[in-house]
């Protein structure tokens, strides 16, 4: 693998700007969850989940259903 690598960056060297350019979306298109960040790295990301969260919690609303949760049917206990 390291003279891939070597020969890799033995013609970069040599190449232009759009030639790199070039190279740089084909590399993107094979490999393209490289590079870019997890949402939870994502600051406004979580803080809106945080925010989402913190609204659901002081709510009254519930956030299951009474019942059975794999029929949906009620329960019917007193």
């Amino acid at each position: 693998m390291a003279a891939i690598e070597k020969q890799l960056q033995d013609y970069v060297a040599i190449l232009s700007e759009d030639q790199k350019k070039t190279i740089l979306n084909v590399a993107k298109a094979l490999a393209p969850d490289a590079g870019s960040e997890s949402d939870w790295e994502d600051e406004n990301f979580v803080a809106e989940v945080n925010n989402q969260s913190k609204a659901i919690r002081q709510s009254n609303v519930p956030t299951s259903s009474p019942g059975n949760s794999r029929t949906g049917e009620p329960n019917n206990r007193p």
